[in-house]
């Protein structure tokens, strides 16, 4: 079980600046310049909905700024439908189908040199993007996936990979494991143990979703390398 005085003081140990704001007040909250890597993930709950995307839009334009990446999770990818076009940006998505609800796609400024591949993880959709010095992975987790085990088993797997040893890593997107801090459940302890394990804290444990933390950011960033502000 993780024990809560331990993550706290592990997490005062970083240099990440953790909120919760209307997102028309962001700009209130951040430092100074512009940010080396700005990332929005969001819970579009189908792409193919033209309200959807047009709301979407309507809260980007309220930020003032260009996000360089966009991470759009639970969106119900029909092959047979065309992905919504953003000017500037590429496009990426994942393929595999686990059910009706799954689904990442991403939007990346084409000015950024990246590269993304589709990682096959349990009850899950996953891309991770590989950008600067970060390996992103961007995930959504069915909640019809009720014991998330071999979930946790297959990312944990992936985080053994070569690949990712050294990398400042960054795991965002909609998990729905309850991570609440104070009130995670015993799969929210066995998962944030397991990412612990590689070094990989919660960036925020804030309510997401009715008393709730269901959609993470983790990270590895070194502190005396970065330092980040997470918005809710």
């Amino acid at each position: 079980m993780v024990r809560e005085d331990h993550l706290i003081q592990e997490l005062d140990s970083t240099n990440i600046n953790a909120l919760t704001c209307n997102i028309e007040d962001l700009s209130n909250y951040l430092p100074p310049g512009s940010p080396n890597l700005s990332i929005i993930t969001k819970n579009i709950r189908s792409i193919h909905k033209n309200s959807n995307i047009d709301d979407l839009e309507i809260n980007l334009d309220l930020l003032e700024k260009n996000i360089d990446v966009l991470v759009l999770t639970e969106c119900r990818i029909d092959p047979k439908k065309p992905l919504p076009n953003k000017p500037n940006y590429v496009t990426h998505n994942t393929t595999l189908k686990v059910n009706q609800n799954d689904g990442v796609v991403i939007f990346i400024k084409n000015s950024i040199e990246h590269s993304v591949k589709e990682i096959n993880l349990s009850g899950a959709s996953c891309l991770e993007i590989s950008i600067f010095t970060y390996s992103i992975i961007c995930i959504y987790r069915s909640p019809s996936e009720k014991n998330p085990d071999n979930f946790i088993k297959s990312l944990e797997t992936h985080l053994n990979s070569p690949h990712l040893k050294n990398k400042n890593i960054i795991i965002l997107g909609d998990i729905n494991i309850n991570i609440i801090e104070g009130n995670c459940d015993n799969y929210g302890s066995i998962y944030l143990d397991m990412l612990a394990e590689h070094n990989l804290l919660p960036g925020h444990r804030f309510d997401t979703r009715i008393n709730s933390c269901l959609d993470h950011i983790i990270t590895n960033l070194n502190p005396t390398k970065f330092s980040a502000t997470i918005a809710v």
